[in-house]
């Protein structure tokens, strides 16, 4: 954007990619979001940095699932 940092609606896309990569291989089928429970932008992604996403399953039930994505910038 004009300041050199990425868009928030940006980050929130690459989230939802990764938590639905982790739902899927571990539900074996396509999985969709229907909730985002919490989000906090702590710091800007500036333009170079790298980003890392990490996805975990934290609970497993009968027709739904609850993973949790962190993202960290590296300078």
């Amino acid at each position: 954007n004009a300041v050199g940092t990425a868009f928030g609606g940006t980050i929130m896309s690459w989230i939802d990619i990764c938590g639905a990569i982790c739902a899927q291989r571990h539900g074996g089928r396509v999985a969709v979001t229907a909730f985002v429970d919490d989000i906090a932008f702590v710091a800007p992604i500036r333009v170079g940095d790298v980003v890392v996403l990490e996805a975990r399953l934290n609970a497993a039930f009968r027709t739904s699932m609850e993973v949790e994505v962190v993202v960290q910038r590296e300078d």
